[in-house]
């Protein structure tokens, strides 16, 4: 999955600068590779420059980009969880077929709900990591900062009981769960295909995918 851009980066960060004015534990949240975990590392880098006690929660095994690999930083640390080889083996030949179908135009809804059904997997594995969590919850931080693209990142954030603060790389596929407004009525469902102005039909579509995605 593609970032987009250092728009999205840049907001957070100038965000973060009047939330934390004084150095904070700040726990980044990253649960997705290739670009994603790349910006999550920048705002990981740029939060410990600027004097907050970094710990990201990181998933390895996931798909990197060629040539990358996960590090330790020398200047944020990691907490890295990760699911079975056999199933990332799994994973890794599903998405380099998905990645295939979406470069020639041929991703659809079922692709999306496939993509959905693997996250929730991820999720289920690193929501049992109890002995990872329980550390985390007692080390206290003070706020967490997390990819908005991947919908546990908010469920693990609740579990630990910490406010977030979520940066959307692409879309705004979760939305609703920081608050951005979601009105049926003409605010397109993702992947519904719909634009803003929506006759009556298309508001129907538009409610019943919103019970599906």
């Amino acid at each position: 999955m593609m970032a987009g851009g250092r728009g999205p980066l840049l907001a957070l960060l100038f965000l973060l600068h009047f939330l934390l004015p004084e150095a904070f534990k700040i726990l980044i949240l990253s649960f997705i590779g290739g670009s994603h975990y790349l910006m999550m590392d920048e705002i990981s880098q740029v939060l410990h420059n600027r004097g907050h006690e970094v710990r990201m929660l990181l998933q390895t095994g996931v798909l990197m980009i060629p040539g990358r690999k996960y590090e330790q930083p020398d200047t944020y640390q990691i907490t890295a969880w990760s699911a079975s080889q056999d199933y990332l083996k799994e994973y890794e030949k599903w998405f380099a077929d998905y990645t295939e179908d979406f470069l020639k135009g041929r991703e659809d809804l079922s692709r999306y709900l496939d993509f959905m059904n693997h996250l929730a997997y991820q999720c289920h594995v690193v929501l049992n990591e109890s002995e990872i969590l329980n550390s985390l919850k007692d080390e206290k931080f003070d706020i967490t900062v997390m990819d908005g693209f991947n919908p546990c990142s908010f469920l693990v954030a609740e579990k630990l009981g910490l406010p977030f603060v979520a940066v959307f790389p692409g879309t705004f596929a979760n939305g609703p769960q920081v608050g951005i407004p979601s009105l049926l009525s003409y605010v397109p469902v993702f992947y519904s295909n719909l634009a803003d102005h929506m006759d009556f039909w298309g508001r129907v579509k538009n409610c019943l995918m919103s019970l599906v995605l």
